[in-house]
């Protein structure tokens, strides 16, 4: 499992060290902020 993760081209699951089915809000929220991030887009066509 530990391989899926270093070798996934995903900057979350490389900065988070978890798969994308298991990202809560917070997750998100901390990847933004450790990464200075200030605008998000939620793109509307996507589920």
């Amino acid at each position: 499992m530990e391989d899926q993760i270093s070798l996934n081209l995903n900057k979350l699951v490389q900065h988070l060290q978890k798969s994308s089915k298991d990202f809560t809000k917070q997750d998100i929220i901390k990847f933004v902020e450790d990464n200075s991030i200030k605008i998000v887009r939620k793109n509307p066509h996507c589920g």
